[in-house]
């Protein structure tokens, strides 16, 4: 049996490009994806407008390639990855042809956003919380744009409502990183055979060669993307509020401040901050091991955070924000720092610890262990093998 891996994103450095190269060279799995793009704004910015026209006209050829090879899926065991990337004719064509499972990488179906999160650092549990009855009115309501792929409110709608449907008629089973995120989706259907699988996105991190960029050890480390969500304008706030402790963040100054983003303007003149736009493989493994404290603020109810897992892998002191839904919350408390998600608090207990986070390395190190060893894709392999022989 191969599982055919479905999904509009491509394979890349963000967290679902490194989820779907995880299959890849994986005989048990066939990826059928979108190809790679080029960013258009660096085009435009580096005026090579030959490669703009080059770039759309790939991008057409590339997404009718991915159009009819999609149409081409039927009778097969599928696994689908962003549905909201495929299109909703595409999703339905898939889902009523195949054997189909919907592998919940985000929040997309609770969070019209994917990220339950709204500015000023603040997570939304709006839509997630609301009675299921009253949810379709609320995001109807809202004004709150579809991401990653932007939809209107009426195509989202239809997308929950069939999401909806085929679940509870065991048509669609889900697929869940984690048990938080079971216990989310219980809220919304009614029927629910879904299993929880682990994510397969974190490599053998210890094996890797660290590259050094030649910096000073960093009291405190963001690792983490420069998405609001993400927790970039709240580690940039504790670090204003702490100029005798020295920051780091590995993404390039000017693109975190770049269009009209007034409300944080003011962060881009700390001088106890250092930005160095890199990648784990490119340095940021190397930051993270000698940081005093490596801190993964994400404000919304993440499933497996990648970063997280990785900032454990090689470095004793972690912390995170906890959150009602959120996978930090089966960590152990006393394996990782818990952060409030105010800043002058999170600042306060900061310089209260001075240092001395007081985590049991034991207890991190056998959660860590357990984790690595259920969170690949042989748990996904299996976990789809037996439920397709007790259908």
């Amino acid at each position: 049996m191969k599982i055919i891996i479905v999904s509009g994103m491509a394979i890349g450095r963000s967290g679902v490009g490194q989820f779907l190269e995880a299959f890849q060279g994986d005989e048990r799995f066939q990826l059928i994806c979108r190809k790679d793009r080029k960013s258009l704004r660096n085009l435009v910015a580096k005026k090579r407008y030959l490669n703009i026209v080059l770039e759309i006209m790939a991008r057409l050829f590339n997404d009718l390639c991915f159009y009819f090879k999609l149409r081409t899926i039927k009778k097969n065991v599928v696994i689908i990855v962003h549905p909201q990337t495929l299109g909703y004719s595409n999703f339905r064509f898939i889902t009523e042809n195949n054997v189909s499972y919907l592998y919940l990488l985000d929040s997309w179906y609770f969070c019209i956003r994917s990220y339950n999160y709204v500015e000023r650092n603040k997570e939304c549990l709006k839509c997630i919380e609301c009675p299921t009855s009253n949810r379709l009115n609320m995001i109807a309501r809202t004004e709150c744009r579809s991401f990653p792929t932007l939809l209107s409110r009426t195509k989202y709608l239809a997308y929950s409502r069939y999401v909806k449907e085929a679940i509870e008629a065991e048509d669609l089973r889900l697929l869940y990183q984690n048990d938080s995120q079971k216990l989310l989706a219980s809220r919304f259907f009614s029927a629910n055979k879904g299993s929880v699988v682990g994510m397969p996105a974190v490599k053998n991190v210890g094996a890797a060669p660290y590259v050094s960029l030649e910096l000073e050890d960093f009291d405190f480390v963001y690792h983490g993307t420069k998405e609001a969500a993400k927790g970039i304008y709240y580690f940039l706030s504790v670090a204003a509020l702490m100029p005798e402790k020295s920051f780091f963040v590995p993404v390039e100054r000017s693109s975190i401040f770049e269009g009209d983003n007034t409300n944080y303007k003011k962060f881009d003149s700390l001088s106890n901050v250092t930005f160095c736009d890199c990648t784990w493989e490119s340095g940021l493994a190397d930051v993270v091991k000698r940081a005093g404290l490596v801190i993964n603020p994400t404000l919304w109810s993440a499933p497996v955070e990648g970063a997280l897992i990785k900032s454990m892998l090689i470095n004793d002191n972690v912390a995170t924000i906890a959150s009602g839904y959120s996978f930090s919350t089966e960590i152990p408390k006393n394996a990782i720092v818990e952060l409030p998600n105010c800043e002058k608090a999170a600042a306060q207990k900061l310089r209260s610890l001075a240092g001395n986070w007081k985590l049991d390395k034991e207890a991190k190190d056998k959660w860590i262990s357990k984790f690595m060893s259920k969170n690949n894709i042989d748990s996904i392999f299996e976990s789809v093998w037996s439920d397709l022989h007790v259908r």
